[in-house]
């Protein structure tokens, strides 16, 4: 796992596959939603390796989190407000 430049936040590219956790508060409780995003040429290894590191990212930190599975395409709308409401996809790795 490698962390994304701040410069690129928002901008993806097709070939790749990402890992986004989300920290929110609800009623005063820290909450959380990772999210692994599958671009539509990422291999599958790629998107293997996404959601098992989506496992062990909750592990490692000991905290509860939804997991939430993304293939290009189907963003939902939580996800977009994550990145101020919509998301660049960019061909390639």
């Amino acid at each position: 796992m490698v962390a994304v430049d701040e410069a690129f936040t928002g901008h993806l590219w097709d070939g790749e596959s990402y890992v986004v956790l989300y920290k929110y508060l609800y009623k005063n409780t820290p909450l959380y939603a990772t999210y692994f995003w599958q671009g539509r040429r990422s291999t599958i290894v790629d998107k293997g390796r996404a959601a098992a590191l989506v496992v062990d990212l909750a592990a490692k930190l000991k905290i509860d989190s939804v997991q939430l599975r993304v293939p290009q395409g189907k963003e939902p709308a939580h996800l977009l407000r994550v990145f101020g409401g919509h998301l660049v996809v960019h061909s390639g790795r």
